[in-house]
């Protein structure tokens, strides 16, 4: 991961992606420059849980919820 946009490191992301694909856990990953570096699309149906919303991502695993999905459960509840 780290400095993956470097050709000398790119080894080092992809073996990790390998690794999380093939591991029998469940498996999260986040972010739009996350992904972006996959080089292997087809890893991504391997992996559990793919979110494009870094930031967003972590605030669910944080709090359980979003603003937006508040939203709309109390728009709901009307």
């Amino acid at each position: 991961m780290g400095m993956y946009e470097d050709e000398r490191f790119m080894a080092g992301t992809d073996a990790t992606f390998r690794a999380i694909a093939a591991s029998a856990a469940t498996t999260i990953i986040g972010g739009g420059d996350t992904i972006s570096t996959i080089r292997d699309e087809t890893l991504l149906k391997d992996i559990t849980h793919v979110s494009t919303g870094g930031s967003a991502m972590l605030e669910f695993m944080e709090k359980g919820t979003l603003p937006a999905i508040e939203a709309l459960k109390n728009h709901v509840k009307s």
